[in-house]
């Protein structure tokens, strides 16, 4: 079995990432991919549509949560946001609130985790290049 560190997350932000868009009013058209639905979404936030920027508020919020959760099986020291969700000003946002949350409503966890938002670049690509650099992990018995 090969572990992929991170893929629970992904999953679990994307579906909250819909959520809160439907939530907060946000119709960003039938028949879009969720790709499509995402640069929407960005593009109003770039925009400075509050409801849009409230979004990646709630991802940096779901996030914070889930921190000690993830924490409670690994020792997390650094925590990077990567992925399309993460560009632009979103990801600044989810970073922003998530460390506020971190702060706020656990200060043992926010001294010892660093949350990380690498350069636009990165982040876009950050992903597959971290997937591609994990080491096989044999199939337990």
């Amino acid at each position: 079995m090969v572990r992929r560190p991170g893929r629970g997350l992904q999953v679990f932000l994307a579906g909250r990432r819909h959520q809160a868009r439907a939530r907060r009013g946000h119709r960003t058209g039938r028949g879009l991919t969720p790709a499509e639905k995402l640069k929407t979404v960005q593009a109003l936030a770039e925009g400075g549509d509050e409801r849009a920027k409230d979004i990646f508020r709630t991802i940096g919020a779901y996030l914070a949560h889930t921190v000690p959760l993830y924490e409670m099986t690994y020792d997390i020291r650094h925590l990077i946001v990567l992925g399309r969700v993460a560009s632009g000003v979103g990801g600044e946002l989810i970073v922003g609130e998530c460390c506020r949350i971190l702060r706020e409503e656990y200060p043992a966890l926010a001294q010892k985790v660093q949350v990380m938002l690498p350069d636009e670049k990165f982040r876009r690509v950050g992903q597959s290049m971290a997937a591609a650099s994990l080491p096989e992990v044999p199939d337990a018995v």
